[in-house]
C-alpha cells in the first residue's frame, strides 16, 4: 500500500483483509454501533399476561478504549465489537423462536435519561409493535388531531441511538405536528431481531413503510372521496445514517411512480466513504465498500425534500448536506435550514431549539397539502 494513503484508507483496506473481503462485514463494522445496553426496555405480555423469556439475552458492556488492560488496535476493538453483536444477534433469534406467535403484545419502558413523562399530558397516545421480520416499532398518535391532518412520518433515527433515544423527539413531533409517528429499529438494535447491515436496513423500511401505508390507509378521518386517491401520506425522515435507508426508498418509490409524501434529511451524508473524505468523488481503490449513496440518489427523487443540519457539526460535515441539496431537482428542493451554533446532535436540544425545530418540521408538513 502506497504511503500516501490517508489512516482511514488503510484502516478500511485493513479491516476489509480481516472480514475476508467481505463488503458488508467491512460497512456492518464500521457503520452501526448500537447503544450497549438499549436505551429501553420491552414487557411482553401474552393474552393478557406477563410472559417472561426464558432466557434473557445479556447486555454484556463492551470495553473502553481506556481500559488499562486492554492494547488491541482500533481495528481489532471495531471487529471484535462486531462479532459480539453477532453472537448477541444468535442469542435473540433463540429468545425469538421460544415467544409464542400469537397474541402478544409489548410494552415500551423508556429509559430514565430520555423520559419525557407522562403521554396523557403530551396528548399522545404509543403503542408498541414487532414486525413480522422481528423489527420493534414504536407509533406515536396524537390524541387531539387539532389540524385534522392524516399525514404519517417515518422517522429512521441515527447511529449510536435506538428507540428510547428517539422517544423525546417522537413525542415532541406528535404533539407538534399532529402527525402519527413511526419510530423503529434497525434489525440489531434495541429489542430488533437480527444483525444491522446496509441491506437490512433497506428491508427494514421497506416493511416499516407498509406498515405505516396501512396505517395511513385505516385513519378513519379519511373522507370517502379520497379513498381512491393512491398518493402516499408517508413522509421518510432520515437523521444521519438514516438518511441511507431513507434515501434509497424514496428514490426507489420514486422510480415506480408512486413517491412518498415527502423527504426530511437531518444532517445526513453523501456516502457512507464520503463521511471519512469529504470529497464528492471516491477513491478508487475503496469504492467497492462504500455504501449509502445517497449522492447518486438524491436526483431520482421525485417528492418535496426538507434537508437541515448544524453549521457546527464535527461528524458530518455541511458540505454533505450542501451536495445533497444540489442534487435535488428544484420543483422538489425546499429552503434548507443550516442551523447556527449547532452540532450533529444537539439540533433539538433545549426548549428554544426544540421549538425552532419542530416549526420548521411543521411547516414543511404544512406545506404538502
Amino acid at each position: 500500500m502506497c504511503c500516501c494513503c490517508p489512516d482511514g484508507i488503510k484502516a478500511i483496506l485493513y479491516l476489509w483483509c480481516r472480514a475476508g473481503c467481505s463488503k458488508h462485514s467491512v460497512a456492518a463494522a464500521l457503520s452501526f454501533f448500537p447503544p450497549e445496553p438499549p436505551l429501553y426496555t420491552i414487557e411482553r405480555y401474552h393474552n393478557g399476561k406477563r410472559y417472561h423469556v426464558e432466557e434473557e439475552v445479556e447486555d454484556v458492556a463492551i470495553a473502553s478504549e481506556n481500559d488499562e488492560n486492554k492494547k488491541e488496535s482500533p481495528v481489532t476493538m471495531i471487529m471484535n465489537r462486531h462479532e459480539h453483536f453477532r453472537t448477541k444477534a444468535m442469542k435473540k433469534a433463540k429468545q425469538d423462536r421460544n415467544e409464542p406467535n400469537e397474541d402478544m403484545t409489548y410494552k415500551f419502558i423508556c429509559s430514565h435519561d430520555y423520559d419525557v413523562g407522562s403521554l396523557r399530558h403530551n396528548n399522545v397516545q404509543l403503542k408498541t409493535n414487532k414486525l413480522q421480520n422481528g423489527v420493534m416499532v414504536n407509533t406515536y398518535t396524537p390524541t387531539k388531531n387539532q389540524t385534522g391532518t392524516d399525514k404519517v412520518i417515518l422517522f429512521s433515527h441515527g447511529n449510536a441511538t435506538d428507540l428510547g433515544g428517539t422517544h423525546p423527539i417522537a413525542v415532541a413531533l406528535c404533539k407538534a405536528t399532529c402527525c402519527t409517528i413511526v419510530t423503529y429499529d434497525y434489525s440489531g438494535y434495541g429489542h430488533s431481531l437480527g444483525f444491522p447491515t446496509e441491506k437490512k436496513t433497506y428491508s427494514d423500511v421497506e416493511q416499516v413503510y407498509a406498515y405505516c401505508q396501512s396505517l395511513s390507509s385505516n385513519d378513519d378521518s379519511v373522507s370517502k372521496s379520497d379513498e381512491t386517491n393512491t398518493q402516499s401520506k408517508v413522509i421518510l425522515y432520515g437523521q444521519s445514517v438514516g438518511s441511507g435507508p431513507s434515501c434509497w426508498y424514496a428514490a426507489k418509490l420514486s422510480n415506480k411512480g408512486s413517491p412518498p409524501a415527502g423527504l426530511v434529511l437531518h444532517c445526513p451524508f453523501t456516502s457512507g466513504i464520503r463521511v471519512l473524505t469529504n470529497e464528492e468523488k471516491v477513491p478508487c481503490v475503496i469504492q467497492c465498500l462504500d455504501i449509502y449513496d445517497n449522492l447518486g440518489r438524491m436526483e431520482k427523487v421525485r417528492c418535496p425534500v426538507f434537508i437541515l443540519h448544524g453549521l457546527k457539526d464535527e461528524e458530518i460535515d455541511i458540505r454533505h448536506s450542501q451536495m445533497l441539496l444540489e442534487r435535488v431537482h428544484t420543483r422538489y428542493a425546499r429552503d434548507p435550514w443550516w442551523v447556527p451554533n449547532r452540532g450533529h446532535n444537539d439540533i433539538t436540544e433545549g426548549r428554544s431549539g426544540m421549538t425552532e425545530y419542530v416549526t420548521k418540521i411543521n411547516n414543511f408538513v404544512n406545506s404538502l397539502d
